[in-house]
């Protein structure tokens, strides 16, 4: 940080998390209509899967 201003690294930091911001819109799956036991069910049978495979 001593050869770059701070304002460099706080840019630098919020692309960064827009960029991770703007990966988990897209590739996080949609549970805003789903309720908690329905989440949960789907996240325990996708670790089974992958447990198992």
């Amino acid at each position: 940080m001593a050869q770059y201003d701070v304002n460099v690294a706080l840019i630098a930091c919020g692309v960064v998390l827009t960029l991770g911001g703007l990966i988990c819109w897209a590739w996080a799956p949609e549970t805003g209509t789903a309720s908690l036991g329905e989440v949960a069910e789907q996240a325990q049978k996708e670790s089974d899967d992958h447990i198992h495979h």
